[in-house]
């Protein structure tokens, strides 16, 4: 990897007893910030980025602006906000003197600077810090420009601020700060989680009257906005104006009509945009599949759904864990039992849950029959799809919760979770597959002191087919 061979090139220049300069240390640490390892991982903890402005202090090469703001950028990266804050507080104490000086000694921040910090705490959740940070830059004379205001709306929106979002555009005008189409897509991307839909429109039409032309993105966040509002005649009525104006839609518009259909039990229209990208030639992706698959199953067309989801192989369309859990859920409902397992396995086999994860969530099965009983998941034939995360259902077990964590949350809902425990209950113990994997689990119990004796004799009697009783009446 391009940190490995950064890390490498710095210590074959050392044995050369080439010196490696500012340049050198900053472009390093620029194709490092940008590869997905980038382990921002703190002064002490080993961050690559890190590591590198280490061997800049001990070559004795004082690290400028650029260095620090890259340094940001990589721990935004990792969403590691807290660390870059540290970097900017190093940033202030540390540094060449011979370069922009700002009082403290440090190096004086950019508003490049500010918006990588700014970009950071957003990604980390942190919008009150954005929004004091955007007063510390005016202090310090700092001018923020559309991207700043670009990135805090964006950060008002997930933090359900639109409110806020409306004041920073209004700030815009009154600071002088150019808007661009990027400016109204963070504002009407903010609307979406309240289903603010009246003011999205507005919004989007205000962007026209500011003289600036609305792009795909512009319409597939209105989209987005409407399909979180339950309107999908509108939506489908701004594909109608997109096609007339000449803005093409993309797989997104696609597949955010897909859904806000489904949502609103429209599944012909699913059908048909579904249907439509591939007389337009857009690519349809793994959201694609995956939003058409869950149209089928909420109209019980649970055949077809396999069908389309089997097709993504043809297609060279990846599957993720989001697909590979809807046909779960399917096999289930069409009681392909074995299908469940298998699909189970594929989701091990393609490294969507770790082998340790795998184990975890069979052990959550057994404990899982005690909040959703075999009798009445087979009552069911079919069971809604639910949202409800495994560390959810399992919230009285606080052992659980404390042994499991995001590997299952991020895997399974609620639906999915029941149809495995069915699977299991309908396939016979000498199942090679089940087998193994609870054999595995036995032996991650019996080395964990996180499990009761009477637990791990429980999951044994289960795993080598004995009184299966012992796990319905759990």
């Amino acid at each position: 990897p391009d940190w490995d061979r950064a890390i490498l090139l710095v210590k074959e220049m050392q044995s050369a007893r080439l010196a490696p300069d500012l340049y050198t240390f900053n472009s390093l640490m620029n194709v490092c910030s940008k590869t997905a390892r980038e382990a921002a991982g703190g002064c002490g903890g080993g961050g690559v980025a890190w590591y590198l402005l280490r061997c800049m202090r001990r070559a004795g090469v004082a690290p400028d602006v650029v260095t620090y703001t890259t340094l940001i950028r990589a721990c935004a990266n990792k969403k590691q906000w807290r660390l870059a804050l540290e970097a900017f507080a190093e940033m202030d104490s540390h540094g060449d003197g011979k370069r922009e000086k700002n009082g403290g000694g440090g190096v004086r921040p950019t508003v490049a600077t500010f918006n990588a910090l700014i970009f950071a705490c957003s990604v980390g959740g942190a919008f009150e810090m954005c929004m004091q940070l955007l007063k510390d830059m005016k202090a310090r004379g700092v001018l923020p420009n559309t991207v700043t205001y670009n990135t805090l709306m964006t950060a008002g929106g997930c933090a359900g601020q639109w409110e806020t979002a409306e004041d920073l555009m209004r700030a815009m005008r009154v600071d002088g700060v150019p808007r661009d189409v990027a400016s109204y897509c963070s504002l009407i991307s903010a609307y979406a989680p309240h289903g603010q839909w009246t003011h999205a429109e507005e919004a989007f039409h205000s962007m026209t009257r500011d003289g600036v032309h609305p792009t795909t993105t512009a319409y597939n966040c209105l989209l987005e906005v409407l399909k979180s509002a339950g309107h999908w005649g509108r939506s489908l009525e701004y594909l109608a104006e997109m096609q007339q104006l000449g803005v093409a839609p993309n797989t997104v518009t696609y597949n955010t009509l897909i859904s806000a259909c489904a949502r609103g039990g429209q599944i012909a229209w699913s059908r048909q945009m579904f249907k439509r990208m591939e007389k337009a030639q857009v690519p349809r992706d793994t959201v694609t599949y995956s939003a058409f698959a869950f149209a089928l199953e909420k109209s019980g067309e649970y055949t077809e759904a396999i069908k389309v989801l089997d097709q993504m192989k043809g297609m060279c369309v990846p599957h993720n864990a989001v697909t590979l859990r809807l046909r779960i859920r399917m096999c289930a409902d069409n009681e392909q039992w074995d299908q469940c397992w298998k699909t189970f396995s594929q989701m091990h086999e393609k490294g969507l849950i770790s082998s340790d994860a795998a184990v975890r969530i069979l052990e959550a099965i057994y404990a899982g029959a005690s909040w959703e009983s075999t009798s009445s998941a087979k009552q069911n034939s079919h069971m809604e799809p639910c949202e409800v995360d495994v560390e959810q259902a399992l919230e009285d077990d606080t052992m659980l919760n404390s042994r499991y964590g995001e590997d299952i949350a991020n895997v399974l809902d609620k639906a999915t979770y029941g149809a495995l425990l069915v699977a299991y209950e309908k396939l016979p113990n000498e199942s090679e597959l089940i087998s193994e994997l609870f054999k595995k689990a036995y032996d991650t119990i019996e080395k964990s002191s996180m499990r009761a004796h009477a637990r791990k004799q429980d999951l044994m009697c289960i795993g080598m087919g004995c009184d299966r009783s012992v796990y319905v009446a759990k």
